[in-house]
């Protein structure tokens, strides 16, 4: 359970877009910055017997991103990655556990190369927040299956995160270059549904993304 933990959170963290504008529009229009507030909650598959209550401390039921320049902010309710921060310069994702205080963890983000997925993109499904989504069907070649909703106008250059190998996060973000306001990580037993509640287009303080001083760093 744990190592599914740490696989859905770091999913959670990927931002996602689709880009249908002229060059021009690209050029002219600036990346997001600002503030996403998602909610968590936790779908069983039909026959299947879920405790909903045990995922939901797991998981949590509440999060909050920030995003400025490809930098990336994530506190989470969850025990495990309760915060997590990604630098693009050290194309590291760092992260911090609740259970195991005074370490700061991080990942390297080429550590893993690209792997094989499959992608469709369904246009204008839905309204999250206050805005038209498309949504992109993604499959990679171990199974994982997930459903990313975006906002197109919530732009993501793909720059930011071109060495960002781990998950595939650089092919999704060439695929797709902005925020997701909703992600379906579905499993076997059940799907986690992680939707955009409220959308803040605001300038963010770049201390905001200043590494937290801990005892100990330690690569995962």
């Amino acid at each position: 359970m744990k190592n599914l933990t740490y696989l859905l959170l770091s999913l959670l963290f990927l931002n996602s877009c689709n880009k249908q504008e002229t060059a021009k529009a690209e050029t002219d229009t600036p990346d997001f910055e600002g503030k996403v507030e998602y909610r968590l909650k936790v779908i069983p598959n039909p026959g299947k017997n879920v405790d909903t209550l045990k995922l939901k401390k797991e998981f949590g039921e509440k999060t909050v991103l920030l995003i400025k320049q490809g930098a990336i902010k994530r506190i989470n309710e969850s025990e495990q990655m309760s915060l997590q921060l990604y630098l693009p310069k050290e194309n590291r994702l760092y992260f911090t556990n609740k259970t195991e205080p005074g370490t700061l963890f991080y990942y390297r983000c080429d550590k893993t190369g690209n792997k094989d997925f499959t992608s469709k993109i369904v246009k204008n499904t839905v309204t999250i927040a206050g805005y038209s989504c498309d949504k992109l069907i993604y499959t990679d070649e171990f199974g994982q299956k997930i459903d990313y909703y975006f906002a197109p106008e919530l732009k993501m250059d793909p720059k930011y995160t071109k060495d960002y190998t781990f998950l595939n996060k650089n092919k999704i973000a060439e695929i797709m270059k902005s925020v997701f306001l909703r992600q379906d990580f579905k499993t076997d037993e059940y799907t986690l549904v992680t939707e955009a509640v409220k959308v803040e287009k605001m300038k963010i303080d770049d201390k905001e993304f200043d590494k937290p001083k801990y005892e100990m760093i330690r690569e995962k």
